[in-house]
């Protein structure tokens, strides 16, 4: 199982800002979502806040509460969170931990993993 992060174009879902308060709400809308699919399901993300604490917050939301289901659920195999933005991809995958640079060369070249 698991999250891929994928640059579409398609528009955010809305600004982490707006979520920040509503966390838990949030959650719950997104259970509802993966109690609702199959395997697989495609996420709109959420654009990246003014405050790095705010897409910390939520973006760490989405990903703890789509693991835990897939944890308990067993499914869906693969969630893809659909990005706006090379940027906005590369927020996600930070917070996540799952940056893979075809090489360490690659790696070092790029200022955002220093």
């Amino acid at each position: 199982m698991r999250i891929e992060v994928e640059v579409t174009g398609a528009a955010p879902a809305a600004n982490v800002d707006e979520w920040t308060a509503r966390v838990p709400e949030l959650m719950r809308e997104l259970t509802k979502k993966l109690d609702a699919c199959g395997e697989a399901l495609t996420l709109p993300c959420y654009a990246p806040g003014a405050r790095n604490s705010a897409s910390f917050q939520v973006v760490g939301a989405i990903y703890k509460t789509v693991r835990a289901y897939q944890r308990e659920h067993g499914r869906p195999e693969c969630v893809t969170i659909a990005c706006d933005t090379d940027a906005t991809a590369r927020l996600y995958r930070q917070i996540y931990n799952f940056y893979m640079a075809d090489t360490k060369a690659v790696r070092m070249q790029e200022a955002d993993w220093d």
